[in-house]
Order: C-alpha cells, then structure tokens, then sequence
C-alpha cells in the first residue's frame, strides 16, 4: 500500500506542479511526514491543499479527470 500511496503522492504533485497549481500537504499526511518521514500506513488518503481564491473545486476536478487516471466519486452517509 505505502509503494501505491508514493506513486499517487508524487503523480499528485507532478500534475499540480505542470499545471502551476500552489498547494501544500496537510492533516495526516504532513503528520507522516513530519513525525515518521513517510506516508503514514494506517492513513488510507492523501491530503492536499489549494488556495480557493487561485483554483475553484471545478477547475480542480476538471484538471485531474483530464489526466484520464483520476474521477470523482461521492460517498454518501
């Protein structure tokens, strides 16, 4: 799972970075990698931030759905 989570990780910022995109990692993925220096094993997600004034939800999904590896999916509870 941690080799998995590396490759989305870098994939992420790779996408992010080509598309001038500012972010910043947070929650418990900057946890992992302040305390253990790694993505912790137990956190199934990966958390990234933007600036909502710079980037809108939309624009976002727009950018990695056209990515072709990504979709948007709703959880419902």
């Amino acid at each position: 799972m941690i080799n998995d989570s590396n490759n989305i990780f870098k994939l992420v910022v790779k996408i992010l970075t080509k598309n001038n995109i500012n972010y910043w990692v947070c929650h418990g993925t900057l946890l992992g990698i302040i305390r253990e220096n790694e993505l912790l094993s137990w956190d199934h997600d990966i958390d990234f931030a933007v600036w909502d004034d710079e980037y809108s939800k939309k624009d976002i999904i727009e950018i990695f759905s056209s990515e072709g590896r990504f979709k948007q999916e709703f959880v419902l509870e």
